[in-house]
């Protein structure tokens, strides 16, 4: 009895470790793919709000068509560390002020 008792004990262990590691496995891939989605999602209402407080700071700077004053409201960019060049468009589509990495890092 003592000799058919280990394989069994040994078994049931096998099968234990097994299902908790693939239980972990799972986790595991789950938080992963929540934190990447929850990350995505975070970064694009960033982006988003950015995006929307350079509109509202850059409208007087487009109806009187001052590109210094735009390329001010861009140089404010330099606060994220993400954003590596900005442009304002005219209403017509032409490329009104520019401002890229070497100039937002200053």
């Amino acid at each position: 009895m003592g000799r058919s008792a280990a394989p069994i004990q040994r078994t049931l262990m096998n099968v234990l470790l097994l299902t908790s590691g693939a239980v972990m496995l799972t986790t595991c891939i789950a938080f992963g793919a929540y934190d990447f989605l929850t990350y995505r999602r975070q970064t694009l209402h960033n982006l988003a709000t950015l995006g929307e407080a350079i509109a509202a700071n850059s409208t007087a700077a487009l109806a009187f068509q001052n590109p210094d004053d735009a390329r001010e409201v861009l140089a404010a960019l330099k606060a994220d560390p993400h954003v590596v060049a900005a442009t304002l468009y005219t209403p017509a589509g032409t490329s009104f002020a520019q401002s890229a990495a070497s100039y937002l890092r200053r």
